[in-house]
């Protein structure tokens, strides 16, 4: 893999790790600042980053969460101590966290997981299934011309299910395309396709439907049913979401929970 670049601020409490981190990173060829929670709002909204790395603060997923996302829509990847509890990953991923990791990290999978973030930046392609459009290239979906404020992995989940309209899409199969691992724990697509559901049916009746043991569908419907491009829309989804992948650990490994 070439080198990928992009914006990445690093989040915590820790300054070392927020050194390690950054020297990591650094070295892959991205773009690093790192950053104390203090004076946050002000650091996300002058770099506008591609990527949100943080530290859990307070062991509240949502508060961290909130500080990231104040003002921007950026993907957060957040760092939890080894062994927290599998209550407290799940609560990250209904505040809206893409991705989950425990520390001390593993330095390759950390790396793979940035670049495959930064790495689905480019495509250029919009999905129209009835009344929602989903432009890939600018991150942008709507429905009918209300935009939808999608979080950057839910946004991925409906662009899956829009590209697969009439087709029963499994959640494994949706493991696979969204985060990168069809081994995840299949609650995470549970939480996060409620969240999408939530989100667009503010503007219209149920457009993702369950298909019980199989999975999750977006039927196509009738041509009067589909969408035309509204003539003016806010971004939905921000940067892309991670292909995650599993490496074994390996004496790559560092500890980054020290302060």
């Amino acid at each position: 893999m070439g080198v990928v670049q992009g914006k990445v601020v690093i989040v915590g409490s820790s300054t070392r790790t927020r050194a390690e981190y950054g020297a990591l990173l650094g070295k892959a060829g991205m773009s690093v600042v790192t950053q104390g929670y203090r004076g946050l709002e002000h650091t996300m909204a002058v770099l506008e980053p591609d990527l949100a790395i943080a530290e859990l603060r307070n062991d509240d997923p949502a508060e961290t969460i909130e500080l990231l996302r104040g003002r921007t829509n950026v993907p957060v990847l957040l760092l939890v101590p080894q062994g927290t509890r599998s209550a407290v990953t799940i609560a990250a991923f209904h505040a809206g966290a893409d991705d989950v990791m425990e520390h001390p990290v593993n330095c390759r999978e950390l790396v793979e997981r940035v670049e495959a973030i930064l790495n689905r930046r480019n495509v250029d392609r919009e999905v129209r299934v009835r009344d929602v459009v989903v432009d890939e290239a600018a991150h942008l979906a709507w429905r009918g011309e209300q935009p939808l404020g999608l979080t950057p992995t839910e946004f991925q989940l409906l662009l899956v299910l829009a590209r697969n309209a009439d087709v029963v899409v499994s959640k494994r199969r949706l493991l696979s395309e969204v985060w990168g691992f069809d081994q995840f724990d299949v609650n995470v697509v549970e939480v996060h396709v409620s969240a999408l559901r939530r989100k667009l049916e503010k503007f219209g009746p149920r457009l993702v439907e369950t298909v019980r043991s199989h999975g999750y569908v977006i039927r196509a419907g009738r041509s009067s049913d589909r969408a035309s491009r509204p003539t003016g829309h806010q971004p939905a989804a921000g940067p892309d979401v991670p292909r995650l992948q599993y490496p074994a650990n390996g004496p790559d490994s560092v500890n980054l929970a020290a302060s």
